[in-house]
């Protein structure tokens, strides 16, 4: 769906009516969540994912509102499979291994990292940037959780902090996949 911009951060989707009647059963309520916001040329993109439709039901584009502060603003919602382009989904773990992490810092980083990668879905590609003296591209973003699980077991604490060297790299991966 597209608007024009505005306070993003505030915008939600409310989807009134939108199942289609279908013959199957939900275990669950449906719900949904916004898992992606772009900004380009002057229009703001919202992939909306609804979770736990009953087999066979979707969402009614026709019904999808969005609004601002409680105010609707012009949109247009169509189903991803209509998009002339393939959404990507795509993280990137940033994670400070200076000395100042040693030894139960790195540990909890990890911990935490592991923890997402379990719970992430798995067409999101993720990738791993570390930083100490310097950033390091460690995992470029892929959907392959070996490969990150292999590279957070090897992680070490040591040196100074580059923290804002680490922030842009890990932007800078994220934005070019």
């Amino acid at each position: 769906m597209r608007r024009t911009p505005g306070r993003v951060a505030a915008a939600f989707v409310v989807v009134a009516a939108a199942l289609v009647a279908s013959a199957g059963s939900a275990t669950a309520a449906p719900s949904g969540r916004i898992v992606q916001i772009t900004s380009t040329k002057g229009t703001v993109e919202l992939v909306f994912q609804a979770n736990q439709l009953p087999t066979g039901a979707s969402v009614d584009p026709s019904t999808v509102r969005v609004s601002i502060d409680g105010t609707d603003v012009p949109a247009t919602a169509k189903p991803i499979g209509a998009s002339t382009r393939p959404v990507t989904r795509t993280a990137v773990l940033v994670i400070d291994v200076s000395g100042s992490m040693a030894p139960s810092g790195l540990k909890g980083a990890v911990s935490a990292a592991l923890a997402f990668l379990r719970a992430v879905p798995p067409d999101v590609r993720v990738g791993l940037v570390t930083f100490a003296d310097s950033a390091r591209l460690a995992v470029p973003p892929t959907r392959e959780r070996d490969v990150l699980r292999t590279a957070l077991s090897g992680l070490k604490a040591k040196g100074a902090t580059r923290l804002y060297d680490g922030t842009i790299l890990g932007v800078a991966a994220a934005g070019t996949t």
